[in-house]
């Protein structure tokens, strides 16, 4: 008598797959609510000793990071003063001229938006 166990069909590792994947993404949904969970009560926890202590964004080493962050932000809403109106190409104005104004008459190249922009100043 052959005490070994015959291979599993192709049928039945399909459905023993299909188990463990759903016991996986299970497992992967439990892990990300606790993970949000705990980020949850760890925000609270460190605002309450922020507001507890008094510190101040320079305390926390945050002055610097929202000092480049309001520049970061400044920096991509401004309008450019010229613009390449067949290809959407954009320059400040600084800097080394690209090549489709380079040498033309600038005021040709003026975006309507950037005078706009100005006129309200």
């Amino acid at each position: 008598m052959n005490d070994q166990q015959s291979a599993p069909t192709f049928f039945e590792l399909t459905q023993l797959y299909a188990l463990t994947k759903a016991e996986l993404d299970r497992l992967d949904r439990l892990m990300q609510e606790a993970k949000a969970r705990e980020r949850d009560e760890a925000l609270v926890t460190v605002q309450a000793l922020i507001d507890s202590f008094g510190f101040t964004a320079v305390d926390l080493k945050l002055a610097k990071a929202t000092k480049i962050l309001k520049k970061c932000a400044m920096n991509s809403i401004r309008i450019k003063k010229y613009l390449h109106s067949e290809t959407g190409a954009e320059w400040s104005g600084q800097g080394m001229e690209p090549t489709w104004i380079r040498g033309k008459d600038k005021n040709l190249y003026e975006n309507p938006a950037w005078r706009a922009s100005k006129s309200k100043n």
